[in-house]
């Protein structure tokens, strides 16, 4: 049986911080990976239908056009390795770091802010305000306060995606807008990523795998793949196992895209730092108790 062809590497995680280092230390290294956040079949039909929509801004729907061309490549290479795995001379590796939970949304708050305007204007007048009184700033204050209310009132349980769809019934109550419903989507999108991204497009449940958590690494082996997992946070700590797991003793790792090594603007900075005296102590306690943070080690202290 003739090997099929292949990228040799797979980086899938749920936002670009971390991945970009990873896939550009890699190509140095003569290694080809393709970088995804999405990668099964419904998740990119869903896409599609996302880029046609009429609220994204131009530069978003650029944005997700550009990576739909990568996540498309990555559902093939995952869906094949699933299927065909002995199509193949070896497993395909798929590195997959984790984050914090809450600075992964604050760090995606700090990349997006930007883009979020139009959909700051709809929420604004929605609620009865006149476009000259506009203050985008206040406005996104009044979302996280309203968000979090929503968050702090509900029994349901946050990273269970079948619970998603109630939790934004009630976010929408208080919001017709849908911008509220939208922004708790996102929020709690890392405690279900593993359940509603990694699991249905590679095939394992990464909860039936123990996690080192004094080294904020794990390895998972199955047929078709070798898994590796990673703390974020660790990321300077990781390049051994990165080199080791890729056969690359020269691999050498730099942060590149990272938030905290940005320029963030002081309004954005400002309107960050509010946006997390907001939080709830009941919700971040919440938050930690989940299974994510607790599988990978994260915890509010």
């Amino acid at each position: 049986m003739s090997e099929a062809k292949s990228l040799e590497i797979v980086i899938f995680q749920m936002g670009k911080v971390a991945s970009t280092a990873l896939a550009g230390a890699l190509r140095e290294q003569g290694l080809e990976a393709v970088q995804a956040h999405v990668a099964s079949p419904e998740r990119l039909a869903a896409k599609l239908n996302i880029m046609a929509a009429p609220y994204l801004s131009e530069t978003v729907a650029n944005t997700v056009y550009q990576d739909f061309h990568q996540e498309l490549r990555a559902m093939y290479l995952l869906s094949r390795r699933r299927v065909a795995p002995t199509a193949y001379a070896g497993p395909l590796m798929l590195i997959s770091p984790t984050r914090d939970p809450l600075n992964w949304y604050w760090s995606h708050f700090a990349q997006m802010y930007h883009h979020y305007d139009d959909q700051l204007l709809r929420y604004f007048l929605d609620k009865g305000g006149r476009e000259p009184d506009f203050q985008a700033d206040t406005t996104l204050i009044n979302i996280l306060e309203q968000m979090f209310s929503v968050l702090e009132a509900t029994a349901e349980s946050l990273d269970d995606p079948e619970s998603l769809p109630r939790i934004q019934s009630a976010a929408m109550e208080c919001d017709s807008s849908g911008i509220v419903s939208a922004q708790v989507n996102r929020f709690l999108l890392p405690l279900r990523w593993f359940n509603e991204d990694f699991l249905p497009a590679v095939g394992v449940n990464v909860y039936d795998y123990a996690f080192n958590l004094s080294y904020g690494f794990g390895q998972i082996e199955v047929p078709g793949f070798n898994i590796m997992l990673f703390r974020y946070e660790q990321l300077d700590q990781m390049q051994q196992q990165v080199a080791n797991f890729v056969g690359r003793p020269k691999f050498s790792l730099e942060r590149r895209n990272a938030t905290e090594d940005k320029d963030i603007p002081p309004n954005v900075l400002e309107v960050l730092n509010e946006g997390r005296n907001l939080i709830p102590t009941t919700l971040v306690d919440r938050i930690y108790e989940t299974r994510y943070a607790q599988h990978f080690g994260y915890s509010s202290s």
